[in-house]
This record gives C-alpha cells, sequence and structure tokens, in this order.
C-alpha cells in the first residue's frame, strides 16, 4: 500500500521557495491537496503554511477544506457531473470547465445559490483537458 511521511520542515522550505518565487513574479498560485485524499491532519499542514488558495478534484474534499478555513479560496479542478452542480457551487469559489453547457448549469445554479459564478476554461496541451487550441475562437464567441 502507497503512504506519504509528513516532513513539516521540508514542506515548509518547499512552500516558502514556491511562494517567494511566485510572489517575485506577480504570480498568483494554489496548491492542489487532491493527493491528500481530504486527510484532515495534512490539510491542516498545507492552511497552517499561509495557504490562500486550495484545488482540489472532490467536491468532498472542497468541503472539508472550507469547514477547516472558510476563508481559503477553493478551485474545483475536475469537469463536473451534471448531479454535483449544487454542491459545487456550494463549496468550491471557482471551478475549471471546458463544456458551455456546464458553464450554463454552474451559473443558474450560483443564481439560485445567490452567488456569483467563477469559472475558469483552459487550453488543451497534450493530453491534458481542455479547450482545443482551434476551437477556442468558437469556444468564447458561445460564451
Amino acid at each position: 500500500m502507497a503512504y506519504i511521511t509528513l516532513n513539516r520542515k521540508k514542506l515548509q522550505q518547499n512552500y516558502q521557495f514556491l511562494d517567494n518565487l511566485f510572489k517575485s513574479r506577480n504570480i498568483e498560485w494554489g496548491v492542489v491537496s487532491k493527493m491528500l485524499c481530504g486527510n484532515e491532519i495534512y490539510l491542516k499542514e498545507i492552511i497552517a503554511l499561509g495557504t490562500m488558495e486550495i484545488h482540489d478534484s472532490r467536491i468532498s474534499n472542497i468541503q472539508k477544506i472550507k469547514r477547516l478555513n472558510p476563508g481559503i479560496q477553493t478551485v474545483y479542478i475536475k469537469p463536473p457531473a451534471k448531479r454535483s452542480i449544487s454542491r459545487i457551487v456550494r463549496y468550491a469559489d471557482v471551478s475549471f470547465n471546458t463544456e458551455i453547457r456546464t458553464i450554463e448549469w454552474l451559473s443558474e445554479e450560483a443564481i439560485k445559490q445567490g452567488k456569483i459564478p467563477r469559472s475558469s476554461s483552459w487550453l488543451k496541451w497534450g493530453s491534458q483537458e481542455g479547450v482545443l487550441g482551434e476551437e477556442l475562437l468558437d469556444f468564447i464567441k458561445e460564451r
């Protein structure tokens, strides 16, 4: 069985290195926590570093993050199923999406919940999820 070992000192050093590097270039960034599987011990460690934004692919993990610190910006990074839309809007501050219909569902639900929907889209790079470059202009026109 796979496991990870928490080395607080190395975690803090790595976090500080990245934070300083990105801030020196005026780059906002966030921690992707999906490999932590919602483990509250590890999430608390990440939050204690001063993290302002956490990304995850499971809404249950984002829910835990919000429970631990409601002030952290959470980002849902997986194409959502329609049945998950309500929970995504409730717990995720931002979601990454590549389908116009999904963005519409999120917007409709956000209005129902009295929230302003925030969605990001990205270009496809290699085999990764995203909007194909040649489809980008059509995608933007649909929005």
